[in-house]
């Protein structure tokens, strides 16, 4: 049977008419109680090569998207996602699991990720959400189209028994797999000194200083493809849109070959 709580969260990102407020109210609704949430993740393949992944994430459910990935055809090149999070070790096995295939991860248009969901979003190459301020501008159009909010808050442990040690431990973990994953220290220390019952909103300053891409991808497509890193600062000053097109092109091309080659190591 679903959780009060739970339905809320349902029957408010389901609502066509909700606005991006009413979604990001949401998700701070539910997360003070998503421990011991049982209700897994609903995740499946939307059209050829694009899976969805809406709800909050459980045990079992890497294993459920590995599954879903190998029954695709031509590889991965889309993950879209909805939730409010769930557990961290199981988003960051998903994580694992997309990050050598490379695909766009976007939130879902006005919709939100946040808490664990957080760590599948990162994994994409591009990833794509929208900021904090403009979640907040186009929250009375209620047609956008646009991205959804990502949101962070510290790890948490569901078991009360010796919290101290086991959740000062958990957060180092995380902390160590961030590092790895080459986020900065503020990001993380934002992360960190959030409670697990509030969550920060990235704004757009956080979206500029992550990149759509990771640092290695970047790297090689600024070598490969003279790419230039689009922020909110550069975006003002304008761009020679015939060498953004060109960076483009040759980025999409290059990320094809590389796509084409992951999917045939998972494949044998």
């Amino acid at each position: 049977m679903v959780s009060r709580r739970f339905q809320v969260w349902l029957d408010t990102i389901r609502n066509p008419t909700c606005l991006a407020s009413c979604a990001i109210a949401a998700v701070a609704f539910l997360a003070p109680s998503a421990r011991g949430l049982s209700y897994a993740a609903d995740i499946v393949a939307t059209k050829p090569g694009t899976i969805s992944v809406v709800g909050p994430i459980v045990k079992g459910d890497a294993d459920k998207l590995r599954r879903i990935i190998r029954e695709q055809r031509f590889g991965v090149g889309a993950i879209i996602l909805d939730g409010p999070g769930g557990e961290v070790d199981e988003a960051i096995q998903m994580a694992d699991i997309i990050r050598p295939l490379l695909p766009i991860v976007a939130v879902a248009p006005g919709r939100f990720c946040a808490s664990a969901c957080f760590f599948v979003w990162l994994a994409g190459n591009p990833r794509n959400a929208q900021s904090r301020e403009y979640m907040q501008r186009v929250a009375r159009q209620k047609n956008s189209q646009t991205g959804g909010a990502v949101g962070l808050h510290r790890p948490y442990r569901a078991n009360i028994d010796g919290v101290v040690n086991d959740q000062h431990q958990l957060m180092r973990r995380i902390q160590e797999y961030l590092e790895k994953q080459m986020v900065s220290r503020r990001l993380i220390d934002l992360m960190m000194s959030r409670p697990s019952n509030d969550v920060y909103w990235l704004t757009s300053t956080d979206f500029d200083e992550l990149g759509e891409y990771s640092p290695q991808i970047e790297e090689l497509l600024i070598r490969k493809c003279e790419y230039v890193r689009v922020t909110t600062r550069s975006a003002d000053a304008g761009l020679d849109p015939n060498r953004m097109l060109r960076s483009i092109t040759c980025a999409n091309d290059v990320l094809g070959d590389a796509r084409a080659k992951a999917w045939k190591e998972v494949k044998r």
